[in-house]
């Protein structure tokens, strides 16, 4: 048994199926490229591929299409490649980050429905819906005040002292907009 617990923050693992999925169509430029090269080079099918080009006798190599798919798949692989390589955001954010070891989490989820609680709570706020996404955390507060200016300044104060009671480790941002409700 391990005496490190696994991380409760961690990224998406999405390596698996992008990774096939990029070296099968990585496979299928290179072959098609290697068949266009043996053509090209040799005037003839390569002798792997001799019983199977009769069958696709109307298409030929030297079609533009034919060469636009082979380079296509093949960039549409290595960019596939690339993405499995970087890392999906992460579904939960480490908070209350203290001496004391070990980590607390909490999904974006969470945090938002938390900020809104507490925004919706300002005087004057009509309504408020929370998106967070990164280091971001958006605020939309709709009022029916003529002055939006101190439900704005209100919402931020309230956003902000949600997001510092919970200790996040990468502070998110607040940012807040007030739309006047008809």
């Amino acid at each position: 048994m391990s005496a490190r617990p696994t991380p409760l923050v961690h990224r998406p693992r999405r390596i698996v199926p992008a990774a096939l999925l990029g070296l099968g169509l990585l496979a299928a430029g290179a072959g098609g490229a290697w068949t266009t090269g043996a053509l090209l080079l040799r005037g003839a099918w390569p002798a792997q591929l001799a019983g199977a080009m009769p069958a696709l006798g109307g298409v030929t190599v030297g079609d533009r299409a034919v060469l636009a798919a082979a380079a296509v798949l093949a960039v549409l692989g290595v960019v596939l490649l690339l993405a499995a390589l970087w890392p999906g955001r992460p579904r939960r954010r480490a908070v209350l980050a203290d001496a004391v070891p070990g980590t607390t989490a909490l999904a974006d989820g969470d945090l938002a429905r938390r900020v809104r609680s507490r925004v919706e709570r300002v005087d004057g706020v009509r309504s408020a819906r929370v998106a967070v996404r990164g280091r971001t955390v958006r605020v939309g507060v709709r009022t029916v005040l003529e002055d939006p200016a101190p439900v704005a300044a209100g919402a931020r104060r309230a956003a902000d002292a949600a997001i510092e009671q919970l200790r996040p480790v990468t502070v998110p941002r607040a940012r807040v907009r007030v739309r006047r409700a008809d």
